[in-house]
């Protein structure tokens, strides 16, 4: 069996297993000869991937060549590292670390670049001791947040009143003809496959929601805000995980048998690091103790966090986001996205923390963090995934992100 996306299903291929919509309706029966219709099929109800007899090739690109041992072991001492504090018990954390060392094998192999190597406290100047943060600290650090620009808080007041109509978020919007340009590109790109031009931001907040274009459209004026932090952090790198984390929270969300809305996962994973820049930008010997500290104790970044300011990353932005009016499921899928089994409700936050993951196993950009987080079994389980959907989710990725990340960047 191999599960294959729609864009690559051909008409002569046996289904290994029955063919569903993502909510569970029945359109083909195991052992059903693929023809033309069915793959219309797949489309109109928004099928991604099917179960198909045998291997024919997938998404694998032609790249099946020999690769030198020496990548090879490089790229798996990479994994073994990254992957330190993970549970290989799981299948699926196996799943994904050899996944990981196959793409770095793969680029090293193409010539793109060389297997990094591994660090350790002494590639991060070790700052001096650091107390911790106190809530005045982080009052007065938000104070600065009044230089973003006027339309982030007026967006922020759109949030703050749920019955905004589409047509005055539009006209909210318009008044930057930037962001404007950046969401209508994004609205008419293959990320979301319209089969009409949108040609008005209004329309596009009518297709994608008000909700969710105005929380991504504070995401992107946060995004400019942020541009300019030192050299420590890669910014290039570390937007490519959150836009990474984004796509993927959305994939996710649309593979679950449960009825979740995808837009809104994407804008919580485009964002759920957003604290992390905050530290970075106001506090930088802080965020650079945390960083040491991780390397130098072999422990997650966000257990450093805790121990060195008193709180993490994400406790922070979901404290931001409860100040700057952001939906309350919003901010929780970014507060707990560490922690989701202790949140209230954990399906949203659970989300974004296997979006987080898999952005890591599939080596796109950095959020700053070394060691990949472990997997909350879980929440693998809640969201009925099958482990080998793997394979398949970082092919869909790939074929988004290129665009995504043109748009925004």
């Amino acid at each position: 069996m191999a599960l294959i996306t729609v864009d690559n299903l051909k008409p002569g291929m046996v289904l290994a297993d029955g063919l569903s919509s993502p909510k569970g309706q029945l359109l083909a029966a195991k052992g059903t000869v693929l023809e033309e219709q069915h793959l219309r099929v797949c489309r109109t109800y928004g099928v991604r991937v099917a179960d198909i007899v045998g291997d024919d090739g997938g998404d694998d690109g032609g790249e099946n060549g020999a690769i030198d041992p020496e990548i090879l072991t490089a790229s798996e001492e990479l994994a073994r590292s990254r992957f330190l504090l993970a549970d290989h018990h799981q299948a699926v954390t196996a799943k994904l670390s050899e996944t990981f060392a196959d793409l770095i094998a793969r680029e090293a192999a193409r010539g793109k670049v060389p297997v990094p190597v591994v660090p350790d406290a002494s590639t991060v100047p070790a700052p001096g001791p650091q107390r911790k943060l106190t809530a005045s600290d982080l009052q007065a650090a938000d104070e600065k947040l009044a230089s973003l620009p006027d339309i982030f808080f007026q967006l922020q007041e759109v949030l703050s009143q749920p019955r905004s109509s589409a047509h005055y978020v539009g006209e909210v919007i318009s008044k930057d003809p930037s962001l404007t340009a950046k969401l209508l590109k994004l609205a008419n790109s293959a990320f979301y496959g319209y089969p009409k031009r949108i040609e008005s931001i209004s329309r596009a907040v009518t297709i994608v929601g008000v909700e969710q274009i105005t929380a991504l459209a504070m995401g992107v004026s946060l995004v400019q805000y942020f541009k300019d932090l030192p050299e420590s952090l890669n910014m290039k790198s570390f937007w490519k995980h959150s836009l990474g984390c984004g796509i993927i929270a959305r994939l996710l969300a649309g593979q679950c048998k449960r009825n979740l809305d995808q837009e809104h996962f994407f804008v919580a994973g485009v964002l759920h690091d957003l604290g992390r820049l905050f530290i970075l930008k106001n506090y930088p010997q802080h965020a650079q103790a945390a960083l040491h500290g991780s390397l130098q104790e072999q422990e997650l970044l966000v257990v450093a966090e805790n121990r060195i300011w008193g709180f993490n990353h994400a406790f922070l932005a979901g404290d931001l986001f409860q100040r700057w009016n952001f939906p309350p499921h919003l901010e929780m899928a970014v507060r707990y996205h560490h922690q989701p089994l202790k949140a209230t409700s954990p399906l949203e936050p659970g989300l974004i923390h296997l979006a987080d993951i898999l952005a890591h196993s599939f080596n796109l950009g950095s959020s700053g963090a070394w060691y990949i987080n472990p997997l909350e079994e879980e929440i693998w389980q809640m969201l009925e995934l099958p482990d080998n959907i793997v394979p398949v989710l970082a092919s869909l990725t790939d074929r988004q992100f290129s665009e995504a990340f043109r748009v925004f960047f």
